[in-house]
């Protein structure tokens, strides 16, 4: 099975929307439940690797093309 430029760019638009749900998970965790550090740290790295994923499969395409 070939992997190309074309799977990976869907599976990291599908890791990008599941990291940013998560990121989101932990905001309300960290506000409503007053979880503190783990959360607003995790909510922040998942955030910021939600984006890079996007940011990483939006490239490939433009590449591809």
């Amino acid at each position: 099975m070939k992997l190309g430029p074309r799977f990976l760019a869907k599976y990291l638009k599908v890791m990008s929307i599941i990291a940013i749900v998560s990121a989101f998970l932990d905001m309300i965790a960290w506000i409503v439940l007053g979880f503190k550090i783990p959360s607003w740290a995790a909510a922040i790295a998942w955030l910021g690797s939600g984006l890079m994923f996007f940011a990483t499969a939006k490239l490939l395409e433009e590449v591809k093309t």
